[in-house]
């Protein structure tokens, strides 16, 4: 029997296949020890790894998780007290990326980035409105010896590469048992499928069979060549957690934002309490799809590169670190000397105790999205409200209301995180309300600050039973209520009589010369529109003169500094930077574009700062917050009342450039050229006509265009290509009705029509041409089962929508081959205009269920559309 006090390597593994794993790359395998602590309920396998003693623990079976990772942790360095350093070794699911070519068997080593310790607890932090999640808790790094040996063998690795399959095989060879669960599984078998596929729900078939293996369902990624390792060995951030990742969706998003290589469940329970070094097979890509025939070769493979490890790390290096448990004895030891810190720790675990309790009650907290309101709030601002009467009446006296209604934009928002902020769903309000009263522990009178009191539900109840609750708390505890909302007639009427109530106004003050012009300017322009007054206050951030300054405000009289914010808000789709500054350096008459005059992008969105952003992948400019987003659109004709007649003159100059005057492209390759060299091309060719009947212009700049026979030709070409996949379909431009020698129903190779091509691009002009001159199958169905009618209401085209609709020729029930209906995807798309057309039909069954079992409803939940969502949940309610 083996003495504990003589193991300095403690090695911890989750489940019984790591286990196995691990006994198996053991050098010796020694007795059990000696004795174990009475309450150690650990079982452990001895032995050594070249000349280091190791101490291998399990996780109890069925069990997973922080909390019991800890927990044996905790007892291994009670029943081993020389134990040095530790390993965690096992498997995870992979984060495979554009920049990690992430694959099955392959190894995550745990190692520091961006002030990370190497393992980041992604389920402990904080949201904030409009920034991402914020990680509150931190995480030790692994000990230097370990973080020294690991840079040691990456060197080694990569000049002479690793043995691993030779040490894999070596042991299969010794023991056949483990043959058919932990050899190498067929290359075939390693499946990445692309993010929006799901597995079927409650299907428990294999991948393979299930979800198949069709390119277009699959990442494509080539063969790794002789030079490469495989399996391949990635450093950097492993994401741990008390719940098994299995969303490709939310894998993508933390592997984007924080670089994560791996996801797995044990990691953080111990790297504060028992400092080690994380190591992971890679057996699953963290998504739906089940992958258990990998499980034993990345337990090995883990299992290799630890032994790999500890046989590069001198025994002598393991012995002058400090033994794990008498770093946490000393401490506990220093609290213990007083009464004081006893009391602290007493008070922190307490208060844990509580977070839990109070988490459990509800996760949403408003608290650092009401600080980071607080925060935009200037010096000053809001002191009126204070020191009003009705302010001073509210805080002073109890079962007080005082309801204050304002127009969009007058800052209700900012006024009231001076107080505190509640919003969203009635449970939530309630819970949170709960939630904080808990926490503040306050005595009465309580008080409750409501904003936006407009936004919450009337359809569904939420909005009248929320009053009633509150108007019940307030009879039964005395409590004040503030409320601010728009002026809307139902909710003012329900405060009538039982509320002091004033109008909330943008505030002003008075300074020097120049500040006061600024205010005036900015004021008369802006008319207590807040959010516009933000805006324009940000257009002058960067200039230093008074000269400059004045200029701005010039502009700011004229409306004309927010042209930018006007090309966004009207453009017909999401535009990217490239497009925006090509249409922002158009010059009216001037026969090509000139590059000298194209703005830069950060000067672009610096004037904006927290209104708009750039996607780094996509790079599409937008509007950041939807209040903001929606308080333009419906607004844009006040405030940018020239900016479609700007828009059509800008296309419009830019399509009748001499570039174009060749017309119709004769072959692939040279339209294919004509895209790629003018950017705008794609866009201006689309959307000219919309623009220009919104802004019903009629000027000579059109009619010249329009009589260019060569120009149309070339906006023809581009409108009908869509993308380049029908190039050739009009013969140099022959009208289809004249000729009537074109197969208007001919597919390419992925089964799409003309019509249906059209409806992908949103061209209406094109799909009507073909329904009206042409016979042409409205229903036809490519090779995934989608018709012309889904394209159109998956990316949100609703005018070819509607065409399609009007011709009642189209089956609205129609599925492709994922179930999904044309409701289903434009709920999932988020495209409300076309989820309202097809409601109006009343020919589409709102609760249908795709092969996953998801309706619109759940599609558009679980993708954060809330108009959708709305609009759904209204047409049940009516139904």
């Amino acid at each position: 029997m083996s003495d504990p006090k003589d193991y300095t390597v403690g090695w911890i593994c989750a489940i019984v296949t790591e286990y196995v794993a691990a006994q198996a790359f053991l050098d010796e395998r020694h007795d059990g020890p000696k004795y174990v602590l009475p309450h150690d309920n650990n079982d452990y396998t001895l032995g050594n790894i070249g000349k280091h003693n190791v101490v291998i623990a399990v996780l109890p079976e069925g069990e997973y998780g922080i909390s019991s990772a800890t927990s044996v942790a905790r007892d291994m360095l009670h029943t081993f007290p020389n134990v040095r350093i530790g390993l965690m070794v096992g498997i995870g699911g992979g984060a495979p990326s554009s920049k990690h070519d992430i694959r099955l068997g392959d190894i995550v080593v745990s190692t520091p980035r961006d002030g990370k310790g190497g393992v980041f607890q992604y389920d402990f932090g904080k949201a904030i409105q409009d920034q991402s999640f914020q990680p509150t808790g931190f995480l030790n790094q692994p000990p230097t010896v370990l973080r020294t040996a690991v840079t040691g063998l990456k060197a080694q690795y990569e000049s002479e590469g690793h043995r691993f399959e030779e040490a894999i095989n070596s042991i299969l060879e010794k023991k056949l048992r483990l043959r058919e669960k932990y050899q190498r599984p067929a290359p075939s078998s390693d499946r990445l499928y692309q993010t929006g596929v799901v597995h079927p729900l409650n299907d428990e078939r294999n991948c393979a069979v299930a979800c198949g293996d069709h390119p277009l369902n699959l990442e494509p990624r080539g063969e790794r060549t002789e030079v490469e390792d495989n399996p391949a060995i990635h450093y950097g951030l492993i994401a741990s957690a008390n719940q098994l990742m299995k969303d490709a969706l939310l894998r993508d998003k933390f592997a984007k934002e924080y670089d994560i290589l791996c996801f797995e469940m044990e990691a953080a329970g111990l790297m504060n309490q028992f400092p080690c070094l994380v190591i992971r097979g890679i057996c699953d890509y963290s998504d739906t799809h089940k992958n258990k025939e990998w499980q034993g070769y990345a337990a090995m493979a883990a299992a290799a590169y630890a032994k790999d490890l500890l046989c590069r790390i001198l025994p002598n290096k393991v012995e002058a670190e400090s033994r794990i448990s008498a770093i946490f004895s000393s401490a506990l030891g220093a609290i213990s000397n007083t009464r004081t810190n006893v009391e602290t720790i007493r008070s922190r675990l307490d208060r844990y105790e509580k977070v839990e309790i109070l988490t459990w009650l509800t996760p949403i907290d408003y608290g650092p999205q009401q600080s980071d309101n607080f925060k935009r709030r200037q010096s000053g601002t809001g002191q009126w409200l204070l020191d009003s009467g009705e302010y001073q009446t509210w805080l002073t006296t109890d079962e007080q209301t005082l309801f204050c209604p304002g127009i969009p934009g007058a800052g209700k928002t900012i006024l009231t995180s001076i107080i505190r902020k509640y919003e969203q769903k009635i449970d939530d309000l309630l819970e949170s309300l709960l939630k904080q009263l808990v926490q503040s522990q306050s005595s009465l009178p309580i008080f409750v600050i409501i904003d936006a009191l407009d936004e919450c539900q009337a359809s569904d109840g939420c909005r009248a039973r929320l009053l009633s609750e509150l108007f019940t708390l307030q009879n039964i505890h005395k409590t004040n209520i503030l409320a601010t909302s728009r002026f809307i007639p139902d909710i003012v009427n329900q405060f009538e009589g039982k509320s002091e109530s004033f109008e909330i106004r943008a505030s002003r003050e008075d300074n020097q010369q120049l500040q006061s012009e600024i205010k005036v300017s900015i004021s008369e322009a802006v008319d207590r529109k807040f959010l516009l007054a933000q805006i324009y206050i940000r257009s002058l951030n960067d200039k230093v003169t008074s000269k400059a300054i004045r200029d701005v405000l010039q502009d700011i009289r004229k409306q004309t500094s927010g042209l930018i914010l006007s090309w966004i808000t009207c453009a017909k789709r999401q535009i990217t930077t490239t497009e925006l500054r090509r249409s922002l350096a158009v010059e009216f008459g001037k026969p090509k574009l000139d590059k000298d005059n194209l703005p830069e992008i950060q000067d672009m969105v610096s004037v904006y700062a927290r209104l708009v952003t750039v996607d780094e992948e996509s790079n599409i400019i937008w509007l950041v917050h939807y209040t903001t987003q929606e308080y333009l659109e419906k607004t844009w004709s006040s405030w940018f009342p020239d900016a479609q007649k700007d828009i059509i003159k800008a296309y419009v100059t830019y399509l009748s450039y001499n570039v174009f005057q060749t017309g119709f492209c004769q072959s692939d390759k040279e339209f294919e050229a004509r895209l790629q060299t003018n950017i705008l091309y794609d866009y201006a060719a689309r959307y000219w006509g919309h623009h220009a009947h919104i802004a019903l212009i009629t000027e000579d700049l059109i009619l010249n265009f329009l009589e260019s026979r060569a120009k149309v030709s070339a906006v023809r070409q581009a409108m009908i290509a869509l993308e380049g996949q029908i190039i050739g379909l009009l013969n140099n431009g022959s009208d289809l009705g004249k000729t009537g020698k074109v197969n208007a129903d001919l597919k390419n190779r992925y089964g799409q029509t003309p019509l249906s091509l059209a409806a992908v691009g949103g061209n209406g002009a094109v799909a009507k041409l073909l329904l009206e001159t042409v016979k042409v199958d409205a229903d036809s169905k490519d090779q995934d089962g989608q018709t012309p009618l889904s394209q159109a209401a998956a990316v949100g085209h609703e005018t070819v929508a509607k065409l399609l609709l009007e011709t009642g020729k189209v089956n609205t029930e129609s599925k492709d081959s994922f179930g999904q209906t044309p409701l289903s995807r434009a709920a999932g798309g988020g495209n409300e205009a076309a989820v309202e057309l097809l409601l109006e039909t009343g020919k589409v069954d709102a609760d249908s269920r795709d092969q996953y079992g998801r309706t619109p409803l759940s599609k558009a939940a679980a993708n954060r559309h809330e108009a959708v969502v709305k609009l759904l949940q209204s047409h049940s309610n009516l139904s």
